[in-house]
């Protein structure tokens, strides 16, 4: 009696398996939607304060609080980060102008170029944040999109076209994100079941894999062009009822 209540062994062993895969598929995902949440959450946070700080210098009209905020920033740069020798130059050369400026009196030109520069840095912090909020976004959504097709992907044993694009654009961000262990264990899963080449073909070839531009592009190791930083400020300064004086902002375009 009890041999023939028990179901036959290689097909159950193998559903179980097959169960126990897809369940832990599917643990990855939810806890990958968790994290992402989390630092969704967070980037948010520092992207309010990085716009804070853009309308805050866009507000600023006294030269000498402008000269104030560079000094504080330098030291920054200098005691905090590690820099390059050559970048350190640069400062240095900043701070000898400012030692100049500061003894000799004041010199519009120069305060007007510092305060640019304070605020093109600060604009690029805020792009970074933006770019890492859509990541987090697109990430969300093919997190969800394969937990809805988990057990369309765990019978294929290539991956179907249609989820090239998701699968790929995390096993990508998951070498540009080093705070989501969740991404890891997801392309772990896929390494496993597709193999090492799909994952090197997604991270080497992204854009022929499939992988979507945008995650791309956001993720790009890249610092954003001056114009995409102008083009920022001359966006977000209506916003806030700012007008910009276009014309001072000449010599640091240039540059």
């Amino acid at each position: 009696m009890q041999r023939k209540n028990q179901p036959k062994m290689g097909k159950s062993r193998f559903g179980i398996l097959l169960g126990r895969k897809s369940s832990k598929f599917v643990c990855y995902l939810k806890h990958a939607i968790t994290r992402n949440s989390y630092l969704k959450n967070r980037q948010q946070a520092l992207y309010s304060c990085s716009i804070s700080d853009v309308v805050q210098l866009l507000h600023l009209g006294h030269q000498h609080h402008a000269l104030l905020r560079v000094i504080l920033l330098l030291i920054l740069f200098v005691s905090i980060l590690e820099i390059t020798q050559f970048y350190s130059s640069i400062v240095l050369k900043i701070q000898g102008e400012l030692r100049i400026l500061v003894q000799g009196g004041s010199n519009t030109h120069l305060n007007i170029y510092i305060l640019d520069l304070m605020l093109i840095e600060q604009v690029e912090h805020v792009i970074e944040s933006k770019n890492m909020l859509d990541v987090f976004d697109m990430i969300d959504s093919y997190c969800n999109f394969l937990a809805q097709n988990v057990s369309s992907i765990q019978k294929s044993k290539e991956c179907p076209e249609e989820y090239k694009e998701a699968i790929g654009s995390l096993i990508f961000a998951s070498s540009r994100i080093g705070d989501f262990p969740e991404l890891q264990h997801i392309r772990n899963y896929f390494t496993s079941k597709f193999g090492q080449e799909f994952i090197i073909q997604a991270l080497e070839s992204p854009t022929c894999f499939g992988v979507n531009d945008k995650i791309i592009q956001k993720l790009s190791r890249s610092r954003p062009s001056l114009e995409t930083k102008f083009n920022f400020v001359k966006e977000i300064a209506p916003k806030n009822e700012i007008r910009v004086n276009w014309h001072q902002h000449a010599d640091i375009q240039q540059h």
